[in-house]
């Protein structure tokens, strides 16, 4: 299923804002979210914003509460304890949770803030916020926060990207030795850096 075909299928129609909350939704729940692309999701809906077919602020809502409500039932999923983990575990490599569970002591509230913006941990914070008996009224609030902010931030950059998309490809055809160098560092560097971190 190809979901950013079907979006854009819609044309800008009222369905399409329930389809982007649906998505988001999905995208944010624990296990569930780790094969759906968010912040893809998130930058390709300010495309169609940058091509009137959305509205700015309508997107904005509409991956606020699709997310929001995401990780809320994946932080009471997680609240569920040790029932609703063994659940969990058989769709979950181990080392991927644990993961998200020291970010989430090493980092706290400030981990809650970040999170929107963690890709492979995004769906898997709110669940070891819960697990971790996190209070409600903190996480939530943060959660909105957190939610809001990353919208603004890839919808923005959806726009932006889009009005600037033939300037970047006549720099990268312009410098293109230097663009393809800079691509492999960067691909080698993540390379790496996910090695360590699993040998952690």
């Amino acid at each position: 299923m190809n979901i950013l075909a079907i979006i854009q299928s819609l044309h800008g129609s009222a369905i399409v804002y329930a389809v982007v909350v649906l998505f988001a939704f999905i995208e944010s729940l624990v296990v569930v979210g780790l094969a759906f692309p968010g912040t893809t999701l998130m930058v390709f809906v300010g495309y169609l914003v940058s091509r009137g077919q959305l509205n700015f602020a309508l997107s904005v809502l509409t991956l606020s509460l699709g997310g929001i409500a995401g990780d809320v039932l994946s932080f009471y999923l997680g609240r569920g304890g040790k029932r609703i983990l063994k659940i969990i575990e058989k769709y979950l490599k181990p080392d991927r949770l644990k993961s998200a569970e020291i970010f989430f002591k090493k980092y706290g509230v400030a981990g809650v803030v970040a999170h929107r913006f963690i890709g492979p941990l995004r769906p898997l914070l709110p669940f070891a916020a819960g697990l971790l008996k996190m209070r409600r009224r903190v996480f939530i609030p943060i959660d909105i926060f957190s939610n809001v902010a990353s919208a603004i931030f890839y919808v923005a950059i959806g726009v932006f990207v889009s009005h600037r998309w033939r300037f970047y490809l006549e720099l990268f055809v312009r410098y293109e030795k230097i663009s393809l160098a800079a691509i492999v560092i960067i691909l080698a560097g993540y390379y790496v850096l996910s090695k360590k971190s699993n040998i952690k």
